[in-house]
């Protein structure tokens, strides 16, 4: 049966529907443009907002699992999340995968800074953060058995450049020198794309037998070390001129460790092929 990945076109969702593929897991991409962001794999185009037109594509579909990756307006991913409840419930659909936010934990001091863990509260007050909260609420609310993957910062190939690590690498191609780092002791917990993705077919495959999922690697790397590490990596000639202020946010993974899942991609890895992707669109 297949598993319809809503926000397939996405920075994750590409890799997801990749991932699911590669599993055989027959996932079909849903997105409002029904762009094909994997050859070979089925499209669609609806709009993920409209209960009415999520129940048509679920009843049509019949899928087994449903993935919900979606990320384009705050206001719009809590409807679409409230569509998506409402019309898995109405179909059928044995299980959700949300990918929720390490958004949701709120941030600590850098100087205090401890390890999240999935029975921590939720203490996000951003209004993304807020959007994430609503969001595993609605699922949290519905019938349909759900994992809530709730992902730290991501980085690796693919990465959007309003994303630290493709930012950075851009003002460095870009020459800016020096380059100025204004929240270098803040520190994230990083994890690769493609391993949000292997979490993802872990869910659907083998579903986890607790309600949330830290997906992290448990290290923290502060931003002025990540920026001195782009700065190497792109052989650029340029200074680093960074300030003394920033939070903290870093996850426990082992609830994700115990239920079978680990990363397999370090840092030094994303960046490296980070860096062999921005050199290639030259």
């Amino acid at each position: 049966m297949s598993v319809v990945v809503a926000g397939g076109t996405g920075f994750l969702g590409r890799h997801i529907v990749a991932a699911l593929a590669a599993a055989d897991c027959d996932p079909v991409s849903v997105s409002r443009g029904g762009v094909a962001p994997v050859p070979g794999v089925r499209t669609m185009a609806a709009d993920v907002r409209s209960p009415a037109a999520v129940q048509d594509l679920l009843s049509s579909l019949r899928p087994r699992s449903l993935v919900f990756a979606v990320r384009s307006d705050i206001a719009d991913d809590h409807q679409a999340a409230g569509a998506i409840a409402e019309a898995g419930e109405a179909c059928g659909v044995d299980r959700v995968i949300v990918l929720s936010s390490a958004a949701v934990y709120g941030t600590q001091t850098a100087s205090a800074i401890a390890a999240v863990k999935e029975s921590d509260p939720r203490r996000g007050t951003s209004e993304y953060a807020r959007s994430k909260i609503a969001i595993e609420d609605t699922f949290r609310e519905a019938t349909v058995t759900t994992t809530m993957l709730r992902v730290f910062n991501v980085t690796g190939p693919g990465e959007p450049p309003n994303l630290v690590v493709r930012s950075l690498l851009e003002r460095i191609r870009g020459g800016e020198d020096p380059l100025t780092v204004s929240n270098a002791a803040a520190s994230r917990d990083f994890i690769d794309v493609r391993d949000v993705a292997t979490a993802v077919v872990k869910a659907v495959m083998e579903p986890a037998p607790w309600h949330a999922v830290n997906v992290c690697s448990g290290q923290s790397t502060f931003i002025g070390e990540l920026a001195a590490q782009c700065i190497a990596l792109m052989d650029a000639d340029c200074s680093l001129v960074t300030d003394h202020t920033g939070d903290a946010s870093l996850g426990d993974p082992g609830r994700a460790l115990r239920w079978g899942w680990m990363p397999q991609y370090t840092l030094a890895n994303s960046l490296a092929d980070s860096v062999t992707e921005i050199r290639a669109a030259r």
